[in-house]
């Protein structure tokens, strides 16, 4: 019989043992936590290995297409590729029968892999010019009403890489090193860099939103250097020179991709979610959409969530529709644009400009103001279109903007860009601070480049017109985009006309009807239609109608008034 002194012994002895035991396993843990969050992390070895793999089998499906194609071109060399391509079963034989699909469209031929779902298209020319990751529903119901409130939302923003559809970081700008001047904000003064030290930031290391700010060379004024000298030296040469007057400015908006969730309740953290505007269309919850839909080809997958690359930086083979730069594209992808960071203003050596505290440029025919933008001839200067001005509020309203929180207004009834004093006035900027775009809420009321066709209207010589009767041009541009007309040509008709059929401009997604005051932040939504054919936005500084990021308006035959401004866009391809 073993003692209780023996027992005592034991128990301790079976405790060391227990304790020993429960220290191995925790360390054992730890390890394998440590082991398994290497593998597992964004850009861990398994993350690493799976876009490894990835990227080879997009390189081999898009490999075997062009083969097809090359083959296709040997064969016959008169015929559509395309047509060739379906005629003659090579696909079959070089992917596998019912081991793809394939659609043919006004852009060309997409073709969809079974297995994986990617889809590659083929242009009419025979290029394979995209390769991306499908990630769009099927037979969604048709309502055939609104099935739900657009009242309350919040817009998500996912930046794209280069021209691609891969989320990362925000594109660095892109500029015309002859023409532009990358500039600082040291706090007192813009002061000239280089591209190495440009001080911008959309959100990747912390809350301050600096978007990245040029001045055009020709413009421009700096401490202690002639302007004469100022046009033969280098970005690197005047790095470091403070600005005396700034010249006409601009303000990059990168590529992004995004969805908005549409709330219930206008408290939004604590609302009901009740529908979307995502790469599917504008749907309810259930995945119901209210009318026929325009929806693009390519959708970015994060999660489960479905966004749509924004149409401002698309060409036009991103959607299903047969008109021609139907969403407002441009005739190339782009990785971002600049938008004029004030209203445009008063000419300068025959030019107009983009300059703080000057005049705008009012009192002239929309006509007018298209032609004169396009005169810049730097960077493919453009009148700024509907879907420009959407893709810049919708980063305003964004967490890389200002978050939800209402821009204050410029109410100088003179329209004086930035109202006079724009480095005081940063509750005007998209950002809150001096890095952001002004005079989009309130200033003149600043003509766009859309418009609803066959309105009967003496229209004058405008971008919408063959003749000097009526805007009769039916096809969209990448400088002008056309809407679609009701049988009633209505403000009301029109708006139901075009809803799930244009996206990213900041007209239907974000209001709730075709007049009144039913847009974001309780600004005007009245569509184009009767004898309003094309859209002004932001309202004015005057007391008529609700000025707003997403205002909108129509506005007659586009004729000159002091009150009517534009603003101007510059691409770098």
């Amino acid at each position: 019989m073993k003692t209780i002194k023996e027992n005592k012994q034991k128990n301790i002895n079976s405790g060391i043992t227990l304790i020993a035991l429960v220290v191995t396993i925790i360390l054992l843990l730890i390890l394998a936590g440590v082991s398994i969050s290497t593998l597992t992390i964004n850009d861990g070895i398994l993350d690493k290995a799976r876009k490894a793999r990835e990227e080879t089998e997009i390189s081999d499906e898009k490999q075997i297409i062009e083969l097809s194609v090359a083959e296709a071109k040997i064969n016959d060399v008169n015929n559509d590729v395309t047509d060739k391509i379906i005629m003659d079963p090579i696909l079959d034989r070089n992917i596998g029968i019912d081991m793809y699909n394939s659609e043919k469209t006004v852009k060309g031929l997409i073709v969809t892999y079974v297995n994986t779902q990617r889809s590659y298209l083929i242009n009419n020319e025979g290029n394979v010019i995209l390769a991306y990751e499908t990630k769009q529903p099927v037979e969604i119901p048709e309502n055939n009403g609104q099935t739900f409130s657009r009242e309350n939302g919040i817009i998500d923003i996912q930046f794209l890489t280069g021209t691609s559809y891969n989320i990362g970081k925000a594109n660095p700008p892109k500029i015309d090193k002859e023409n532009m001047i990358p500039v600082n904000w040291n706090g007192e003064n813009w002061i000239v860099t280089n591209e190495e030290n440009w001080d911008y930031n959309y959100g990747d290391t912390d809350t301050t939103r600096k978007w990245a700010n040029v001045m055009l060379r020709d413009t421009l004024e700096l401490e202690d250097v002639d302007n004469i000298t100022l046009q033969n030296m280098t970005i690197n040469e005047l790095k470091g020179k403070v600005v005396k007057k700034e010249g006409s400015m601009f303000v990059w908006i990168p590529r992004y991709a995004y969805k908005i969730t549409y709330y219930l309740d206008s408290k939004k953290e604590q609302g009901t979610e009740v529908g979307y505007s995502d790469a599917r269309g504008l749907v309810d919850k259930e995945g119901k959409t209210p009318t026929g839909m325009n929806t693009p080809i390519t959708s970015v997958a994060v999660g489960d969530n479905y966004y749509r690359p924004h149409p401002a930086f698309e060409d036009n083979s991103s959607t299903n529709s047969t008109e021609v730069y139907s969403q407002g594209e441009w005739s190339t992808k782009l990785e971002g644009f600049w938008m004029g960071k004030f209203e445009t203003t008063i000419k300068k050596n025959d030019k107009i400009t983009v300059l703080p505290d000057t005049n705008s440029y009012t009192n002239k025919h929309i006509g007018t103001f298209y032609t004169e933008a396009q005169k810049l001839e730097i960077a493919n200067s453009h009148m700024t279109k509907n879907s420009e001005w959407g893709a810049m509020s919708y980063l305003t309203e964004s967490i890389y903007g200002r978050n939800g929180e209402i821009i204050t207004k410029n109410s100088d009834s003179s329209y004086i860009s930035g109202a006079g004093n724009y480095k005081n006035n940063l509750n005007q900027s998209t950002t809150n601070n001096i890095y952001g775009i002004y005079d989009t809420v309130g200033g003149a009321w600043e003509y766009i480049a859309g418009y609803i066709a066959d309105c009967s209207q003496s229209y004058g010589n405008s971008f919408a017109s063959t003749d000097q009767t009526t805007n009769n041009k039916t096809e969209s541009t990448q400088y002008a985009t056309v809407y679609k007309k009701s049988e009633a040509n209505s403000s009301v008709d029109n708006y139901k006309a075009n809803i799930n059929r244009k996206f990213g401009d900041g007209t239907i997604e974000t209001s709730m009807a075709g007049e009144g005051i039913t847009s974001w932040h309780s600004a005007t939504s009245m569509f184009i239609g009767g004898v309003s054919a094309f859209f002004k936005r932001g309202g004015g500084a005057g007391i008529f109608g609700k000025a707003g990021i997403f205002y909108f308006d129509g506005d007659g035959n586009g004729s000159g008034n002091n009150s009517r401004g534009f603003r101007i866009c510059l691409v770098v391809e």
